[in-house]
């Protein structure tokens, strides 16, 4: 379908929080929102270059209305997640539009609409403009010419593989190729070794035997929030007393803890065969710490966790749960 101009100005104008999965139901109607001059922004305007999580939220804190599509793909979403919590928190007037039957517990109390027509009588002629002042750029499908996306993308990949290249030489994948280094090694290279088949030659527990030292690694955790802790230990089967080598050594494949917070999800990292992992509750910033855990492919999160911050680069998959 034609590009949609989403608005950049100071007037009154309406959020869009919806799955991208959804777009072949939620476009149309923003497109016939927009026919119709109502002032609208969605996440297709953010500019090239621009930081998506901070953008998302400036255009949701200047919103005067959200029309939150709900269906089963939003509600799988974290990031429509956050965008409904921060949009509760804020006071903002909320419209939910059902795509599929579906409705969230957090927007009962909210209008509903089923249609194009019942959501366009649900809102204030305010939101209405001229249709053409406070559109600075189209969407991200128009607003780049090929010709940039693919210098853009050309520039990317180089800088992706001089960066896996310097982190291949320092970790030395090369050696085998290099002269000189191709048979050296030093003492405590051997005594690293050594000290990692103790822990089943794993390599992640050899990547954090290098990093921490073994006198580290036999360390006990600490946590600053006891229930957090000692809801941690429970989940691993332990009556405390946990250090690193304990986790580096755990095989199970997933985890459920009652209750996290930012160091909880730090440790998760040192699991090497975790690959799903649920946390019911608790007081979470950002899932940055999970990011470095090597085999995690799902992380589940209780309502009540969000907002959080998601990096860009997390690989698993993110689920909001009851």
């Amino acid at each position: 379908m034609a590009v949609i101009p989403v608005y950049e100005g100071r007037e009154p104008y309406i959020f869009v929080s919806y799955s991208h999965r959804d777009s072949g139901t939620v476009l149309p109607v923003v497109s016939g929102l927009y026919e119709d001059r109502y002032r609208v922004w969605y996440d297709e305007g953010i500019a090239p270059g621009s930081e998506w999580p901070h953008n998302i939220a400036v255009h949701l804190e200047n919103a005067a209305v959200v029309a939150a599509f709900i269906s089963d793909n939003s509600m799988a979403s974290i990031n429509c997640e956050n965008e409904i919590v921060r949009a509760k928190e804020l006071g903002r007037d909320i419209i939910v539009y059902q795509v599929d039957g579906r409705d969230h517990e957090l927007l009962r109390d909210c209008p509903h609409a089923g249609d194009a027509d019942s959501l366009k009588a649900l809102l204030d002629d305010s939101l209405i403009g001229d249709g053409v002042t406070g559109y600075g750029h189209s969407s991200a499908a128009g607003g780049r010419s090929i010709v940039w996306d693919l210098v853009l993308g050309a520039a990317l990949v180089m800088v992706a593989a001089l960066a896996v290249g310097l982190f291949g030489l320092s970790r030395g994948w090369f050696d085998e190729y290099l002269p000189g280094r191709q048979s050296v090694q030093t003492e405590a290279a051997r005594d690293e070794e050594e000290s990692a088949e103790t822990i089943d030659n794993d390599v992640l527990a050899e990547a954090i035997l290098s990093q921490l030292g073994k006198d580290e690694l036999m360390k006990e955790i600490s946590i600053g929030d006891k229930e957090a802790y000692d809801s941690f230990c429970d989940a691993v089967g332990s009556d405390g007393d946990l250090t690193y080598f304990d986790l580096t050594n755990d095989r199970r494949e997933s985890i459920s803890i009652e209750k996290g917070n930012d160091e909880v999800l730090g440790l998760l990292k040192y699991f090497p065969q975790l690959r799903t992992a649920h946390i019911k509750s608790g007081a979470i910033s950002s899932l940055e710490p999970a990011a470095e855990c090597p085999k995690l492919e799902k992380l589940s999160l209780g309502y009540d966790i969000f907002p959080v911050v998601i990096p860009e680069d997390i690989r698993f998959e993110i689920e909001a749960v009851k």
